[in-house]
């Protein structure tokens, strides 16, 4: 197996992640306060965010061929992070001047192996599936598409191209295991030992159970799990508001909420913005949705994992499958993100979209080397 992985910069006295403490209010209200202003420079809020050196990788062209047909399945584009991919997507797309199809499962993931089929009937060259492995689209129809010439890549599934018995003609993924493993770490620093707290997990998708394996792994015992349910994908986020809602209603005192995923925590940040209890949401992406809760008063904290390169080495591998390359055991690992909390949100965004970790104009990086404008 051909494993690429990218380095970090050596920063003096950086963490692998950034973590501050996010400002507790204070007073006897149980209501969430607006997230506060923060004092520290951005130099200083985004100090031990990991920076990434691409150099090396974009020494090397990937040549784009023209007139080929991308397509896009996802699992609900109402929800974080699909919608954005979307949009990167299909602007990536038109600089490579192919044309692009997409396939909103709605939360009917029942529907991924049918939707497949016809996306590959619809004459797509190459097919990126995201958060969706082998037994969310099932292996029928996975090889119906290898068997028609047509590129699947998985993106953030849990499951590695080298790993799926040839149901993946390559794959962008991330260390599932250890981002599970940092939030439950972060978990453990911000909420008393012994504290309730409720899980909306995800037992559904081969990502969901390593996130929440690195998870469970990192807090032990140290917290009483008086709640916990799988999160519906058809309900979405308004589904997991009533879930969250329902257990604070049969637990009063829960002290915290973990989540895979931030799509299931918006519901949950909605449900604790609304019901003004001081309870704090833990969770992985650092997508709009979620952090627009931090920023009403949410006590949020979220991993960042930005759409931009996860979107552009899935494209950047669709480029190197369309013109011959065989990359089905070479496996894209991406490095982690930082941590997004009350304390840094105001540079949230440059976090989130990348900037922060891989520098400015990433997508132009990557049009240079495909041999686009």
């Amino acid at each position: 197996m051909k494993l690429k992985v990218f380095k970090p910069i050596a920063i003096a006295g950086a963490a692998t992640l950034l973590l501050m403490t996010a400002a507790c209010s204070t007073g006897g209200s149980d209501a969430p306060t607006p997230a506060p202003t923060n004092t520290e420079s951005k130099a200083e809020q985004l100090k031990d965010v990991p920076r990434y050196n691409l150099d090396e990788f974009f020494k090397e062209k990937n040549p784009a061929q023209k007139g080929k047909t991308f397509g896009m399945m996802v699992i609900d584009m109402s929800t974080d992070p699909f919608a954005e991919q979307v949009e990167l997507a299909r602007t990536y797309a038109e600089h490579l001047g192919w044309e692009f199809k997409v396939a909103d499962l709605k939360g009917q993931v029942g529907q991924a192996g049918p939707t497949l089929k016809t996306m590959v009937e619809a004459g797509a060259d190459v097919i990126l599936t995201g958060s969706m492995g082998p037994d969310l689209i099932g292996r029928d129809a996975l090889a119906t598409a290898k068997e028609a010439g047509v590129f699947v890549i998985s993106e953030t599934s849990g499951v590695n191209a080298s790993g799926s018995k040839g149901a993946f003609a390559s794959s962008v993924e991330s260390n599932l295991l250890e981002q599970g493993r940092l939030v439950g770490e972060r978990l453990i620093k911000e909420v008393p030992a012994g504290s309730k707290i409720g899980l909306l997990f995800d037992q559904q998708a081969a990502s969901g159970r390593l996130l929440e394996q690195g998870f469970r792994k990192a807090i032990g015992d140290k917290f009483d799990i008086v709640a916990q349910k799988q999160f519906d994908y058809a309900k979405g986020v308004p589904g997991g508001a009533a879930d969250a809602n329902a257990m604070m209603q049969a637990h009063p005192d829960i002290a915290a909420f973990w989540c895979p995923y931030d799509g299931p925590c918006s519901g949950v940040g909605n449900a604790v913005l609304a019901t003004g209890k001081k309870v704090k949401v833990f969770s992985k992406g650092g997508y709009p949705a979620f952090l627009d809760y931090i920023r009403k008063g949410v006590s949020g904290y979220t991993l960042a994992e930005p759409n931009t390169i996860k979107v552009l080495m899935g494209f950047d591998q669709a480029v190197k499958l369309t013109r011959g390359a065989n990359l089905e055991k070479t496996d894209i690992i991406l490095d982690l993100g930082g941590m997004i909390t009350a304390s840094n949100i105001g540079s949230a965004a440059e976090v989130a979209d990348g900037t922060v970790s891989y520098g400015p104009g990433l997508d132009k990086r990557f049009y240079e080397r495909w041999g686009v404008k």
